[in-house]
């Protein structure tokens, strides 16, 4: 990314450049839920002319036909972590209130708005990216090849790119198979994150399209020698990356030929303070409006 501009508002900095010719504003939203929220919603904002958002990071690999490095693009996302401690009425029997049972996960999110009634138009569990960008991201698949090693290892095959399926976040680290299991099994999701939903929830309540990509630095527990994002952290972020970039290029592909310096991936060893690096969050990308502006 080729970074003009910064603005640092509500704690968090905003990026403004260019990417493959075509104008956008960035920023790493931090980890987990409430930060990529609060992000998105900020950035929305303080940026009225956003027409897409788009964005990458590392995930937790759910589906086992997938593998370390692979870069999952579901076409739906959900929370899927809203929950309900329920009052204990012995011999391993829970009640919980009937007040709040349409928020229990599976169901829908939203919520109530805290005056007058409930949210009815954003009260929904899948949140469903958009089919222009899908399908921008489908031809990005097939032309992308994907990091496999670094100085200090490298992987015994290829990783490859996955178009479609679900995605799921929430507020908890998964390192456990059982639940890995669990979760595969009940929404057959390809990946778990922490932020994803919570930033396509914002992005539907405006109105705004939205597609995301998450690679895989970890299996959620199924890791045979412990949980490797640590070891596979720099691969995973820099193919997510690799392929948000490309998928930009091919989206807006008439913007190429104004841009006389084509940006590389940043990765952890080179990306310098004024450049954004792959995270462990969300990379969360806007690609504005030729017209809009700079608050």
């Amino acid at each position: 990314m080729n970074a003009a501009e910064t603005m640092i508002f509500g704690g968090r900095k905003f990026y403004r450049g260019t990417i493959h010719g075509a104008n956008v504003v960035a920023t790493l939203t931090g980890v987990s839920i409430e930060n990529a929220a609060a992000s998105t919603a900020l950035m929305l904002q303080l940026y009225p002319g956003v027409e897409r958002l788009t964005g990458g990071g590392i995930a937790g690999g759910v589906d086992p036909s997938l593998q370390i490095g692979d870069v999952v693009i579901p076409d739906q996302w959900a929370m899927y972590q809203m929950q309900i401690y329920g009052k204990d009425l012995g011999n391993g029997i829970y009640e919980p209130v009937d007040f709040e049972q349409d928020i229990i996960v599976g169901k829908n999110c939203g919520g109530w708005d805290g005056v007058s009634r409930y949210l009815l138009e954003t009260q929904r569990f899948w949140f469903s990216v958009d089919e222009t960008m899908l399908e921008a991201a489908k031809k990005v698949a097939n032309t992308v090849t994907l990091l496999n090693s670094t100085d200090d290892f490298e992987l015994d095959y290829t990783p490859k790119i996955v178009v479609g399926g679900n995605g799921v976040s929430g507020p908890t680290f998964v390192d456990n198979v059982r639940y890995r299991e669990y979760v595969f099994e009940e929404f057959e999701a390809q990946c778990l994150d922490m932020e994803t939903a919570a930033t396509a929830h914002i992005a539907f309540q405006h109105d705004v399209p939205f597609l995301f990509f998450r690679s895989l630095s970890d299996l959620a527990g199924a890791d045979q020698d412990g949980n490797v994002m640590g070891v596979f952290f720099s691969i995973a972020a820099t193919n997510a990356f690799t392929v948000m970039s490309a998928f930009i290029e091919e989206l807006y592909p008439h913007l190429v030929s104004n841009e006389t310096e084509q940006p590389e991936a940043p990765t952890a060893e080179t990306a310098d303070s004024s450049k954004l690096k792959p995270s462990q969050a969300l990379f969360l990308v806007a690609v504005l409006l030729a017209t809009s502006f700079l608050i």
